[in-house]
């Protein structure tokens, strides 16, 4: 959910309401299925720690990059 919100925030893309909302939809229902279906921690055994790290540190860089912007317009205008 956060790399939605992360894309929502941090891209210049103007993506309507309904596609955020359907890909939160989707991706709550695919978590559900594999939590319903114990493929979620099959899924750990294989998918590393580092991994999952990596994306997050993305997310940050990407949401920091974003917030300076927005602090260079905001100071600029």
């Amino acid at each position: 959910m956060k790399s939605i919100v992360t894309v929502a925030i941090s891209e210049s893309l103007l993506l309507p309401l309904f596609q955020f909302v359907a890909s939160g939809i989707c991706t709550a229902s695919a978590l559900l299925f594999l939590n319903a279906t114990w493929l979620m921690s099959f899924l750990n055994r294989f998918i590393s720690l580092s991994v999952v790290r990596d994306v997050q540190l993305f997310q940050c860089l990407s949401l920091t990059c974003t917030a300076i912007k927005y602090v260079q317009d905001f100071v600029g205008n």
